[in-house]
């Protein structure tokens, strides 16, 4: 989640943005694919700081998962 605030912060450098953007989605997927034990669901969504919600919600509705 930290990789996808960064890369939406129009003071950093344009290609470190796409790079955070693309290791925040990186480690999201991976997290949803490959480690159940960490569930990223209902109650993983309501624990995220309000600053980061549209982000999450983005990232859900980015794909069927």
């Amino acid at each position: 989640m930290h990789k996808l605030w960064l890369g939406r912060q129009a003071k950093r450098d344009p290609l470190k943005r796409r790079k955070d953007l693309a290791q925040g989605n990186a480690v999201l997927e991976a997290v949803a694919q490959a480690m159940p034990h960490y569930p990223l669901d209902a109650a993983f969504a309501q624990s995220i700081p309000q600053e980061l919600a549209p982000l999450w919600r983005e990232w859900r509705g980015g794909a069927e998962r």
